[in-house]
């Protein structure tokens, strides 16, 4: 049940889809393999694969295929990938995240029903009934928008306090730098840490992300309920020990610009 799932039980991709969408999860991707020392990115930012090493995800393979390209590069070509996509589709079915159908259903929902009730104020107004029925009516119909705007976005509300947790990461965690980078991006900052020194990626490298985009910010992402929404798709999956560890990001900001699932990490 979703209401059930905590941030520690998510893969650290489907954290980062919930935060920041495709191209958080690419970059979740990239800091894993660094860690694993299966992928090595050099201070001009070209991501080279270790011989020896494999991927454990398919956004993992997808980074690995690029090989020998810049990291903004390799963000950018994974992200618009099936395999950064194919995160979305889990959290779905955990009750996490919206379909693209019930997001678009809840949009066009909210100014139906700011129109049937006005028409039925004023149709109430026109056949002389009692003034606090068309007024009740109108207090109805604002009751309504306000609940259908709440419910707008990516994410449902299992999603959002999912994402409030995901923002803690304690300490020890064996996955904690790549929690870091999903909650707040290779550019972002944990206790006056940079992510990307967290995960072995040079400062000069960093650098090849903001010529080609720079990542939603989180501020941006949680505006619309978390994360920059990923689409779904096919591919992917995660190892049969990936969805272990544990918690979310503290302080910091990454200066980008999401979420999976609407929301954006800094």
């Amino acid at each position: 049940m979703a209401s059930a799932v905590r941030a520690e039980q998510l893969h650290p991709e489907e954290v980062a889809c919930l935060v920041g969408g495709p191209r958080r999860v690419a970059e979740v991707a990239v800091a894993a393999l660094s860690r694993a020392g299966v992928v090595r990115v050099s201070r001009n930012g070209v991501v080279s694969a270790v011989s020896g090493g494999g991927a454990r995800t398919g956004p993992q393979a997808a980074v690995l295929a690029r090989s020998g390209q810049a990291l903004g590069d390799v963000v950018v070509g994974v992200a618009a990938g099936d395999e950064a996509r194919s995160v979305r589709p889990e959290l779905v079915r955990r009750g996490l995240m919206r379909t693209p159908g019930r997001q678009r259903a809840l949009f066009w929902a909210r100014p139906l029903v700011f129109l049937v009730v006005v028409l039925a104020a004023v149709c109430a107004f026109a056949l002389e009934l009692l003034v606090p029925v068309a007024l009740a009516v109108l207090a109805l119909g604002v009751v309504l928008n306000v609940v259908l705007a709440l419910r707008q976005g990516p994410l449902t509300g299992a999603g959002k306090r999912v994402l409030r947790q995901a923002r803690q990461v304690p300490a020890g965690l064996p996955d904690g730098p790549e929690r870091i980078v999903a909650a707040r991006g290779l550019l972002g900052r944990h206790d006056r840490k940079r992510a990307h020194d967290l995960v072995g990626v040079p400062a000069g490298a960093v650098k090849s992300l903001t010529r080609s985009g720079r990542p939603p910010s989180s501020r941006r992402a949680d505006s619309s309920s978390g994360g920059a929404s990923c689409s779904s798709g096919c591919g992917g999956g995660f190892s049969s020990d990936g969805g272990s560890g544990g918690g979310s990001c503290g302080s910091g900001d990454s200066g980008g610009g999401g979420g999976c699932g609407g929301g954006g990490g800094d």
